[in-house]
């Protein structure tokens, strides 16, 4: 949400009082894209130490916030950003229709604004070995979603993409700049999703193991701390899945970055000698792909969006098909295998 919601700041002050038992100082929103449904705050106490509150419009899945805790408080990975308890010993409060989470605030920069070093990479690489080694308790494992390999958004996007052949995306001028945006790019749209529609039934068919899987795994939720640590951040799609669903990550150029060698060579450095279905991660790219242009279309098409996030999901959208981002990587790492559609 790049636009503040219109809770007052005494109204935020009043309710981590009552939750967390915070007397905050200081309360100031921070303007960040990528979710128009959730605001995020920097909150400083009376003894000066320094949190990040995150308000969501839905209720976050129980499994998304228990698992971080769970990694973290009793697998002792320190790389896994947790939410902090409330007074009662809930991890979330209720306030004004929506779900309030507290963390501590990491002073850095996501992996979007700061590149990772090698020993950095390493750790990202150990800690998502883990957490795909991970023997969670039985509550969590239960309740965790298991990938399907089902169409998903794509049937959204195909009837996106034939609105938009016919000149049926209708809207405002940013609408008409987005649909503009995607008629360009019609061909590099319907191959990745035909790409993501072949593959999905291959990889089903192979019956991979599943395992738990962070799964929104680009370079805005990982935090790389002035201190030189790391922190995975926004465990809210957790799943079992195939390992690839979140390995597939680097080297996809999502933003533009993680799209090096040496970077993919550090990571698994970290990660082990661990055989991955090329399929499956090139299934994973595509899917990826698709979904974002879904996404896209939700915000840009949003009665209730303001401009500055709709403005947003065009840049994006457009930055998509730029040299080093997710379609260029996607066609790379298919070049050398024909599609099985």
């Amino acid at each position: 949400m790049l636009i503040a919601p219109p809770i007052p700041l005494d109204t935020i002050a009043e309710g981590l009082m009552e939750g967390y038992g915070l007397r905050a100082t200081d309360i100031v929103f921070l303007p960040r894209g990528g979710d128009p449904d959730a605001a995020a705050y920097r909150v400083v106490d009376a003894c000066g130490d320094v949190f990040f509150l995150k308000l969501r419009a839905a209720q976050p899945r129980a499994e998304s916030t228990g698992i971080p805790d769970y990694l973290r408080t009793r697998m002792g990975l320190s790389s896994v950003m947790a939410p902090l308890r409330t007074m009662d010993r809930r991890i979330s409060v209720s306030r004004h229709n929506q779900e309030w989470l507290l963390f501590p605030f990491v002073a850095g920069q996501d992996g979007f604004a700061r590149a990772l070093s090698a020993a950095q990479w390493r750790q990202l690489g150990q800690t998502l070995a883990r957490l795909h080694c991970a023997r969670l308790p039985e509550q969590w494992r239960d309740a965790l979603p298991r990938d399907s390999f089902a169409a998903g958004r794509r049937d959204d996007v195909r009837r996106h993409h034939a609105k938009v052949l016919h000149g049926a995306m209708k809207g405002d001028a940013i609408v008409g700049d987005f649909a503009a945006l995607w008629n360009a790019q019609r061909e590099a749209i319907a191959l990745a999703i035909q790409w993501a529609a072949a593959l999905a039934d291959r990889i089903k068919a192979m019956h991979l193991p599943l395992v738990p899987c962070h799964a929104d795994l680009h370079a805005g939720n990982v935090i790389v701390g002035d201190d030189g640590a790391i922190s995975i951040v926004d465990w809210d799609t957790v799943i079992m899945a195939p390992r690839e669903r979140d390995c597939m990550f680097i080297g996809a150029g999502v933003g533009g970055v993680w799209n090096r060698r040496e970077e993919h060579d550090w990571f698994f450095e970290g990660y082990g000698d661990t055989a991955l279905c090329e399929d499956a991660i090139r299934y994973y790219r595509f899917q990826r792909i698709v979904t974002d242009l879904a996404e896209f279309v939700d915000i840009v098409c949003a009665r209730n969006a303001g401009d500055a996030d709709r403005l947003q999901a065009v840049q994006w959208m457009g930055e998509m098909f730029a040299p080093g981002n997710v379609f260029e990587c996607a066609l790379r790492g298919a070049a050398a295998v024909r599609c099985p559609g």
